[in-house]
Parts: C-alpha cells; structure tokens; sequence
C-alpha cells in the first residue's frame, strides 16, 4: 500500500470528520490478513486518534448458505452482530464501504 492508501485514509477522515483532521498516518505491523491497519492521529479532535482497516481484496472467502458475501460485508456484520450481543470488539465509527 502506497502513496493511494494515505490518500484514501486521508479522504475519508475528511468525509467522516467533515473537514481536514489528519495529523499524521503510521502503518501498523502486517499480519498475514487481507487487512492493513493504520493508526490514523487527529488534530484536535476527540477521540485523538483511531485505527482504521482498508481490504487488500474484496474477495468472497466467506460463504451464507451456499452464497458468496464480499470480505469487507462479513467484517461489518460480524462487528455489529457481536457488539448488539455485549462482545468486546472494536467500535465501528465510520463505513466507507459505499466509498470503493
């Protein structure tokens, strides 16, 4: 993930936050997921900084009775179906799903 990804983060922090709030961009260590993960720190705002996840594919790996759903779909729906359950997971601030 080059340049594009930065800008990409960049942008959608602007969408989500409603105006330029990104002080600085560090990429967090790799694993070996289709995701990459970004420490994203924000000029005076709060929370001060968040993380956010960009798919390297969209590929459908997941399967719901027999048919396929995109990788970047699942995430979303197993992060509200288990918070509406109490599980300790991360908090979706934004989707920038419609976005891609």
């Amino acid at each position: 993930m080059g340049e594009e990804a930065y800008k990409l983060l960049e942008n959608t922090v602007e969408r989500w936050l409603g105006r330029s709030a990104v002080q600085r961009i560090d990429p967090v260590t790799p694993d070996a997921s289709l995701r990459r993960y970004f420490r994203i720190t924000l000029r005076a705002a709060e929370p001060s900084s968040v993380v956010a996840m960009i798919f390297d594919s969209v590929a459908c790996p997941e399967y719901d009775v027999g048919q396929a759903v995109r990788t970047d779909d699942a995430c979303v729906e197993l992060t509200r179906f288990f918070r509406s359950y109490g599980i300790a997971v991360p908090e979706l601030l934004y989707d920038a799903r419609d976005l891609s």
